[in-house]
């Protein structure tokens, strides 16, 4: 069970990453912009939950900027989308393998 808190919570602050770049870049007061940013938003959550990385990455520019500061307390910095995305695909190996291994139900 603490495994799913997690994995939403992660998804979660990956939300609130795209909504952040997406108010320096943007603004929003623009209503179709908010909703051009929600779709993305479910676009990266959603494929991110089907493990599909090409998808996910499609959403990205190559090089967005990404403040994990709440996170870890390192300023952000622009990463390369594919890092980023290769990351996550990683983190997500990782916590299915701490699941197999140590998750007790």
């Amino acid at each position: 069970m603490k495994l799913k808190y997690f994995i939403c919570g992660f998804l979660a602050f990956v939300v609130f990453i795209l909504l952040q770049s997406y108010k320096e870049v943007c603004g929003m007061e623009n209503i179709s912009g908010r909703e051009q940013v929600i779709d993305v938003v479910n676009g990266v959550v959603i494929s991110v939950d089907r493990r599909d990385w090409k998808t996910c990455r499609s959403y990205f520019i190559d090089e967005p900027f990404i403040d994990y500061s709440s996170l870890n307390g390192q300023a952000g910095s622009k990463v390369k989308a594919d890092k980023l995305v290769k990351g996550w695909s990683d983190f997500y190996i990782e916590i299915k393998i701490y699941a197999a291994f140590y998750h007790k139900p």
